[in-house]
Protein backbone atom coordinates (compact mmCIF):
# COMPACT_ATOMS: atom_id res chain seq x y z
CA UNK A 1 0.00 0.00 0.00
CA UNK A 2 1.23 3.63 -1.21
CA UNK A 3 0.34 5.85 1.04
CA UNK A 4 1.12 9.77 0.45
CA UNK A 5 3.59 11.20 2.35
CA UNK A 6 2.04 13.73 5.27
CA UNK A 7 1.92 17.52 4.54
CA UNK A 8 4.90 19.38 6.84
CA UNK A 9 3.49 20.41 10.29
CA UNK A 10 2.57 24.08 10.60
CA UNK A 11 3.24 26.01 13.67
CA UNK A 12 1.59 25.66 17.16
CA UNK A 13 -1.51 27.41 16.62
CA UNK A 14 -2.64 30.83 18.07
CA UNK A 15 -5.12 29.33 20.58
CA UNK A 16 -3.96 29.52 24.06
CA UNK A 17 -3.05 27.47 26.16
CA UNK A 18 -5.94 28.06 28.65
CA UNK A 19 -8.04 26.69 25.95
CA UNK A 20 -6.57 23.55 27.20
CA UNK A 21 -7.50 24.36 30.56
CA UNK A 22 -10.59 22.05 30.62
CA UNK A 23 -8.28 19.39 29.66
CA UNK A 24 -6.12 17.40 31.82
CA UNK A 25 -3.56 17.15 28.62
CA UNK A 26 -3.35 17.96 25.73
CA UNK A 27 -1.16 18.10 22.30
CA UNK A 28 -0.64 21.58 20.02
CA UNK A 29 0.59 20.11 16.44
CA UNK A 30 3.67 18.44 18.02
CA UNK A 31 6.27 17.23 16.08
CA UNK A 32 9.50 15.14 16.65
CA UNK A 33 12.29 13.80 14.05
CA UNK A 34 14.93 11.75 15.29
CA UNK A 35 17.69 10.52 13.44
CA UNK A 36 16.92 12.08 11.01
CA UNK A 37 13.84 10.46 10.40
CA UNK A 38 10.32 11.89 11.15
CA UNK A 39 8.90 9.87 14.14
CA UNK A 40 5.23 12.17 14.87
CA UNK A 41 3.95 14.69 12.61
CA UNK A 42 1.51 17.55 13.73
CA UNK A 43 -0.49 15.33 16.46
CA UNK A 44 -3.11 17.22 17.92
CA UNK A 45 -4.90 15.65 21.04
CA UNK A 46 -6.68 16.59 24.30
CA UNK A 47 -7.35 14.40 27.26
CA UNK A 48 -10.43 15.72 29.42
CA UNK A 49 -10.04 15.24 33.27
CA UNK A 50 -10.97 12.33 34.33
CA UNK A 51 -10.89 10.52 30.81
CA UNK A 52 -9.46 7.23 29.49
CA UNK A 53 -7.80 8.07 26.13
CA UNK A 54 -6.28 4.80 24.32
CA UNK A 55 -3.44 5.00 21.74
CA UNK A 56 -3.60 2.25 19.57
CA UNK A 57 -1.34 1.27 16.94
CA UNK A 58 1.00 -1.02 14.96
CA UNK A 59 4.91 -0.92 16.62
CA UNK A 60 6.65 2.09 15.13
CA UNK A 61 3.51 4.14 14.70
CA UNK A 62 5.09 6.55 17.40
CA UNK A 63 2.88 5.94 19.91
CA UNK A 64 5.15 5.56 22.56
CA UNK A 65 6.92 8.48 21.51
CA UNK A 66 3.93 10.84 22.14
CA UNK A 67 3.69 9.13 25.78
CA UNK A 68 7.46 10.09 26.55
CA UNK A 69 7.03 13.74 25.33
CA UNK A 70 3.96 14.03 28.05
CA UNK A 71 6.04 12.41 30.28
CA UNK A 72 9.04 14.97 29.32
CA UNK A 73 11.41 12.08 28.49
CA UNK A 74 12.02 13.58 25.03
CA UNK A 75 11.25 17.24 23.51
CA UNK A 76 9.35 17.82 20.57
CA UNK A 77 10.36 19.86 17.41
CA UNK A 78 7.49 22.25 17.23
CA UNK A 79 4.43 22.36 19.27
CA UNK A 80 3.20 22.57 22.50
CA UNK A 81 2.36 20.23 25.09
CA UNK A 82 0.27 21.50 27.76
CA UNK A 83 -0.84 20.24 31.28
CA UNK A 84 -3.85 21.37 33.26
CA UNK A 85 -3.62 24.87 30.80
CA UNK A 86 0.01 25.30 31.23
CA UNK A 87 2.72 24.68 28.49
CA UNK A 88 5.22 22.07 29.82
CA UNK A 89 7.57 22.18 26.66
CA UNK A 90 10.25 23.52 29.01
CA UNK A 91 9.42 21.74 32.38
CA UNK A 92 11.54 18.81 33.40
CA UNK A 93 9.87 15.57 33.87
CA UNK A 94 10.65 15.30 38.05
CA UNK A 95 8.28 18.48 38.12
CA UNK A 96 5.51 17.71 35.57
CA UNK A 97 3.21 16.36 38.28
CA UNK A 98 2.86 12.84 35.79
CA UNK A 99 2.89 8.80 36.77
CA UNK A 100 4.53 6.72 34.01
CA UNK A 101 3.26 2.67 34.59
CA UNK A 102 5.90 0.86 31.82
CA UNK A 103 5.40 -2.65 30.70
CA UNK A 104 8.21 -4.21 32.62
CA UNK A 105 6.69 -3.03 36.00
CA UNK A 106 10.14 -1.19 37.00
CA UNK A 107 9.85 -2.40 40.39
CA UNK A 108 13.03 -1.95 42.64
CA UNK A 109 14.18 -5.73 43.36
CA UNK A 110 15.54 -5.12 47.22
CA UNK A 111 12.62 -3.35 48.51
CA UNK A 112 9.29 -4.77 49.32
CA UNK A 113 6.30 -4.05 48.19
CA UNK A 114 5.23 -1.39 50.77
CA UNK A 115 8.67 0.13 49.83
CA UNK A 116 8.24 0.33 46.34
CA UNK A 117 4.77 2.00 46.64
CA UNK A 118 5.83 4.66 49.72
CA UNK A 119 9.19 5.55 47.73
CA UNK A 120 8.06 8.36 45.65
CA UNK A 121 6.21 9.96 48.59
CA UNK A 122 9.28 9.51 50.84
CA UNK A 123 11.00 11.20 47.84
CA UNK A 124 8.44 14.13 48.11
CA UNK A 125 7.70 14.56 51.84
CA UNK A 126 10.95 14.05 53.43
CA UNK A 127 14.35 16.08 52.63
CA UNK A 128 17.51 14.11 52.26
CA UNK A 129 18.43 14.77 55.79
CA UNK A 130 14.96 12.61 56.98
CA UNK A 131 15.58 10.18 54.40
CA UNK A 132 19.00 9.13 56.36
CA UNK A 133 18.31 5.80 58.70
CA UNK A 134 19.61 7.25 61.49
CA UNK A 135 20.53 11.41 61.45
CA UNK A 136 16.85 11.72 60.00
CA UNK A 137 15.10 10.39 63.35
CA UNK A 138 15.96 13.19 65.02
CA UNK A 139 14.26 15.67 62.71
CA UNK A 140 11.39 16.87 64.15
CA UNK A 141 7.91 15.87 62.08
CA UNK A 142 9.99 13.15 60.56
CA UNK A 143 7.40 10.35 62.37
CA UNK A 144 4.24 12.05 61.46
CA UNK A 145 5.15 12.29 57.92
CA UNK A 146 6.25 8.90 57.86
CA UNK A 147 2.27 8.10 59.22
CA UNK A 148 0.67 10.21 56.48
CA UNK A 149 2.74 8.03 54.27
CA UNK A 150 2.15 4.47 55.56
CA UNK A 151 -1.60 5.37 55.62
CA UNK A 152 -1.84 6.78 51.81
CA UNK A 153 -0.17 3.32 50.68
CA UNK A 154 -2.08 1.51 53.06
CA UNK A 155 -5.45 2.86 51.71
CA UNK A 156 -3.88 2.33 48.14
CA UNK A 157 -2.70 -1.17 48.59
CA UNK A 158 -6.61 -1.84 49.80
CA UNK A 159 -8.25 -0.77 46.67
CA UNK A 160 -5.26 -2.86 44.43
CA UNK A 161 -5.81 -5.84 47.23
CA UNK A 162 -2.03 -5.67 48.14
CA UNK A 163 -2.17 -5.55 51.74
CA UNK A 164 -0.86 -8.91 52.04
CA UNK A 165 1.61 -8.37 50.24
CA UNK A 166 3.34 -5.38 51.52
CA UNK A 167 5.82 -7.26 53.32
CA UNK A 168 7.31 -9.34 50.17
CA UNK A 169 9.29 -8.59 47.66
CA UNK A 170 9.11 -8.53 43.69
CA UNK A 171 10.75 -11.77 43.35
CA UNK A 172 8.27 -13.50 45.45
CA UNK A 173 4.85 -11.96 43.24
CA UNK A 174 3.10 -13.63 40.39
CA UNK A 175 3.22 -11.06 37.28
CA UNK A 176 -0.30 -9.89 38.36
CA UNK A 177 0.73 -8.73 41.60
CA UNK A 178 3.63 -7.22 40.76
CA UNK A 179 1.71 -4.94 37.91
CA UNK A 180 -0.56 -4.28 40.87
CA UNK A 181 2.43 -2.99 42.94
CA UNK A 182 3.33 -0.77 40.18
CA UNK A 183 0.06 0.30 39.56
CA UNK A 184 0.02 1.07 43.03
CA UNK A 185 3.14 3.13 43.18
CA UNK A 186 1.64 5.19 40.56
CA UNK A 187 -1.79 5.33 42.58
CA UNK A 188 -0.20 7.02 45.68
CA UNK A 189 1.83 9.74 44.03
CA UNK A 190 -2.05 11.04 42.99
CA UNK A 191 -0.51 12.56 39.32
CA UNK A 192 -2.43 15.13 37.53
CA UNK A 193 -1.96 12.26 34.58
CA UNK A 194 -1.24 8.81 34.25
CA UNK A 195 0.92 7.10 31.61
CA UNK A 196 0.33 3.91 30.95
CA UNK A 197 2.69 2.17 28.21
CA UNK A 198 1.54 -1.03 27.14
CA UNK A 199 1.39 -2.17 31.02
CA UNK A 200 -0.42 -5.50 30.02
CA UNK A 201 1.40 -7.05 27.42
CA UNK A 202 4.10 -8.68 29.48
CA UNK A 203 0.72 -10.79 31.07
CA UNK A 204 -0.99 -13.99 30.14
CA UNK A 205 -4.82 -13.86 28.62
CA UNK A 206 -6.27 -14.37 31.60
CA UNK A 207 -4.87 -11.56 33.61
CA UNK A 208 -4.51 -9.30 30.73
CA UNK A 209 -8.78 -9.44 30.95
CA UNK A 210 -8.95 -9.47 35.08
CA UNK A 211 -6.62 -6.47 35.51
CA UNK A 212 -8.44 -4.37 32.10
CA UNK A 213 -11.38 -4.30 34.42
CA UNK A 214 -9.51 -3.48 37.20
CA UNK A 215 -7.72 -0.41 35.93
CA UNK A 216 -10.89 0.73 34.49
CA UNK A 217 -13.13 0.65 37.46
CA UNK A 218 -9.61 2.10 39.75
CA UNK A 219 -9.72 5.32 36.67
CA UNK A 220 -13.38 6.00 36.74
CA UNK A 221 -13.54 5.80 41.18
CA UNK A 222 -10.60 8.63 40.90
CA UNK A 223 -11.44 10.37 38.28
CA UNK A 224 -8.15 10.10 37.04
CA UNK A 225 -6.43 11.80 33.61
CA UNK A 226 -5.21 8.88 32.04
CA UNK A 227 -3.47 8.18 28.56
CA UNK A 228 -3.09 4.64 27.98
CA UNK A 229 -0.75 2.86 25.04
CA UNK A 230 -1.20 -0.62 23.41
CA UNK A 231 -1.07 -2.42 20.10
CA UNK A 232 -3.63 -4.38 21.58
CA UNK A 233 -7.33 -3.72 19.83
CA UNK A 234 -9.44 -5.37 22.67
CA UNK A 235 -7.63 -3.36 25.46
CA UNK A 236 -8.21 -0.05 23.35
CA UNK A 237 -11.51 -1.17 22.48
CA UNK A 238 -12.65 -2.16 26.30
CA UNK A 239 -11.17 0.17 28.28
CA UNK A 240 -10.73 3.59 26.25
CA UNK A 241 -13.30 6.54 26.43
CA UNK A 242 -11.93 7.07 23.27
CA UNK A 243 -9.30 5.71 21.53
CA UNK A 244 -7.31 7.45 19.42
CA UNK A 245 -5.10 5.49 16.12
CA UNK A 246 -1.70 6.06 14.89
CA UNK A 247 -0.21 5.01 11.70
CA UNK A 248 3.12 6.18 10.73
CA UNK A 249 3.92 9.04 13.49
CA UNK A 250 0.10 10.69 12.57
CA UNK A 251 -3.06 10.23 14.39
CA UNK A 252 -5.64 9.18 11.60
CA UNK A 253 -8.76 8.89 13.95
CA UNK A 254 -10.24 9.80 17.33
CA UNK A 255 -13.42 9.11 18.31
CA UNK A 256 -15.40 6.43 20.77
CA UNK A 257 -15.18 3.07 19.84
CA UNK A 258 -17.82 2.61 18.49
CA UNK A 259 -17.25 5.36 15.67
CA UNK A 260 -13.93 3.37 15.15
CA UNK A 261 -14.89 0.21 14.55
CA UNK A 262 -17.96 1.13 12.25
CA UNK A 263 -16.74 4.09 10.17
CA UNK A 264 -13.18 3.93 9.92
CA UNK A 265 -12.20 7.82 8.60
CA UNK A 266 -8.31 5.76 7.55
CA UNK A 267 -7.19 2.17 5.88
CA UNK A 268 -5.27 2.03 9.10
CA UNK A 269 -7.54 2.00 11.35
CA UNK A 270 -8.97 -1.44 9.54
CA UNK A 271 -5.12 -2.85 9.88
CA UNK A 272 -5.49 -2.61 13.78
CA UNK A 273 -9.02 -2.54 14.42
CA UNK A 274 -11.06 -6.01 14.29
CA UNK A 275 -11.04 -9.86 14.98
CA UNK A 276 -10.64 -11.38 12.47
CA UNK A 277 -9.32 -8.70 10.37
CA UNK A 278 -11.59 -6.39 7.49
CA UNK A 279 -11.05 -7.58 3.89
CA UNK A 280 -9.06 -5.11 2.14
CA UNK A 281 -8.60 -5.28 -1.60
CA UNK A 282 -7.07 -2.95 -4.28
CA UNK A 283 -10.67 -1.92 -6.39
CA UNK A 284 -8.29 -2.65 -9.77
CA UNK A 285 -7.61 -6.28 -8.50
CA UNK A 286 -11.14 -6.81 -7.88
CA UNK A 287 -13.09 -6.16 -11.12
CA UNK A 288 -12.52 -9.55 -12.44
CA UNK A 289 -14.08 -10.93 -9.48
CA UNK A 290 -17.25 -8.98 -8.88
CA UNK A 291 -20.58 -9.00 -10.55
CA UNK A 292 -23.39 -6.38 -10.12
CA UNK A 293 -23.31 -3.33 -9.63
CA UNK A 294 -21.76 -0.99 -6.34
CA UNK A 295 -17.63 -2.27 -7.72
CA UNK A 296 -14.79 0.27 -6.94
CA UNK A 297 -12.99 2.07 -9.74
CA UNK A 298 -9.38 1.69 -10.39
CA UNK A 299 -6.69 2.90 -7.89
CA UNK A 300 -9.45 2.99 -4.78
CA UNK A 301 -9.39 0.66 -1.88
CA UNK A 302 -12.16 -1.29 -1.05
CA UNK A 303 -13.14 -2.95 2.65
CA UNK A 304 -15.38 -4.67 4.66
CA UNK A 305 -15.61 -6.82 7.70
CA UNK A 306 -15.80 -10.43 7.33
CA UNK A 307 -19.35 -10.40 9.42
CA UNK A 308 -20.57 -7.85 7.19
CA UNK A 309 -20.37 -10.17 4.13
CA UNK A 310 -23.47 -12.27 3.25
CA UNK A 311 -24.05 -15.32 1.82
CA UNK A 312 -25.80 -14.76 -1.58
CA UNK A 313 -29.38 -15.55 -2.12
CA UNK A 314 -33.24 -14.28 -2.47
CA UNK A 315 -32.88 -12.33 0.71
CA UNK A 316 -29.37 -10.88 0.02
CA UNK A 317 -28.85 -7.13 0.57
CA UNK A 318 -28.08 -5.10 -2.62
CA UNK A 319 -24.53 -5.22 -3.57
CA UNK A 320 -22.13 -6.70 -5.75
CA UNK A 321 -21.20 -10.74 -5.99
CA UNK A 322 -18.38 -12.27 -5.44
CA UNK A 323 -17.33 -15.89 -6.32
CA UNK A 324 -14.76 -17.82 -3.81
CA UNK A 325 -13.63 -20.60 -3.14
CA UNK A 326 -13.75 -22.29 0.76
CA UNK A 327 -10.35 -23.00 2.17
CA UNK A 328 -10.58 -22.93 5.71
CA UNK A 329 -12.95 -23.59 8.47
CA UNK A 330 -12.46 -21.97 11.63
CA UNK A 331 -15.16 -22.57 14.56
CA UNK A 332 -14.81 -21.60 17.89
CA UNK A 333 -17.91 -22.37 19.66
CA UNK A 334 -19.75 -19.31 18.76
CA UNK A 335 -19.27 -18.78 14.90
CA UNK A 336 -17.38 -19.69 11.99
CA UNK A 337 -14.51 -17.97 10.33
CA UNK A 338 -14.43 -18.99 6.78
CA UNK A 339 -10.84 -18.41 5.04
CA UNK A 340 -11.06 -18.03 1.25
CA UNK A 341 -9.96 -17.04 -1.70
CA UNK A 342 -11.51 -15.33 -4.92
CA UNK A 343 -12.25 -17.66 -8.23
CA UNK A 344 -10.37 -15.23 -10.72
CA UNK A 345 -7.94 -12.86 -8.84
CA UNK A 346 -7.24 -15.85 -6.03
CA UNK A 347 -7.67 -12.77 -3.52
CA UNK A 348 -8.43 -13.42 -0.16
CA UNK A 349 -11.45 -13.39 1.82
CA UNK A 350 -12.35 -13.90 4.88
CA UNK A 351 -16.18 -13.69 5.96
CA UNK A 352 -18.14 -15.67 9.84
CA UNK A 353 -20.82 -17.50 9.34
CA UNK A 354 -23.14 -17.80 12.78
CA UNK A 355 -26.15 -19.90 13.76
CA UNK A 356 -26.71 -22.99 12.63
CA UNK A 357 -22.94 -22.79 11.26
CA UNK A 358 -20.90 -25.73 13.52
CA UNK A 359 -21.61 -28.31 10.69
CA UNK A 360 -22.16 -26.38 7.53
CA UNK A 361 -19.87 -25.85 4.46
CA UNK A 362 -16.20 -27.78 4.13
CA UNK A 363 -12.99 -27.00 2.60
CA UNK A 364 -12.73 -26.62 -0.86
CA UNK A 365 -16.70 -25.53 -1.63
CA UNK A 366 -17.48 -22.57 -4.23
CA UNK A 367 -19.86 -20.39 -2.73
CA UNK A 368 -21.22 -17.14 -3.78
CA UNK A 369 -21.36 -13.80 -1.51
CA UNK A 370 -22.62 -10.56 -1.28
CA UNK A 371 -20.31 -7.64 -0.38
CA UNK A 372 -23.54 -5.07 0.77
CA UNK A 373 -23.23 -1.75 -0.56
CA UNK A 374 -24.35 0.06 2.97
CA UNK A 375 -21.55 -1.81 4.37
CA UNK A 376 -18.63 -1.13 2.27
CA UNK A 377 -16.27 1.54 2.85
CA UNK A 378 -13.74 2.94 -0.19
CA UNK A 379 -10.54 4.38 0.45
CA UNK A 380 -8.04 6.62 -1.76
CA UNK A 381 -4.62 5.57 -2.64
CA UNK A 382 -3.28 7.42 0.20
CA UNK A 383 -5.86 5.44 3.08
CA UNK A 384 -8.11 8.24 3.88
CA UNK A 385 -11.48 7.83 3.47
CA UNK A 386 -13.48 8.33 0.03
CA UNK A 387 -17.09 9.32 0.85
CA UNK A 388 -20.24 9.11 -1.77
Amino acid sequence: MNRADPPPPAGPSPAAAAGFAAHGLGFDRVSMSRDGQRVLSDISLTVGRGEMVVIVGASGSGKSTLLRLAAGLETPDAGRIVIDGAVVNDTPAAARDVAMVFQDFALYPHMTVFQNMALPLLMRRLSWLERLPVVGALVPGRAARLGEVRAEVDAAAGRLGLTPLLRRFPGQLSGGQRQRTALGRALVRQPRVFLMDEPLSSLDAGLRHQLRREIVDLQRQLGATCLYVTHDQTEAMTMGDRVAVMADGRLVQVGPPEAIYQDPEHIAVLEVIGAPKANLFRGADLVGDLRGGGGPGPGVWIGIRPEHVSPDGPDAPEGPRLGVRRLKREYDGREVVNLGQTRVGGLPVSWIEREGAAGTGAAGDEVDLVLPAARLWRFAADGGRVRP
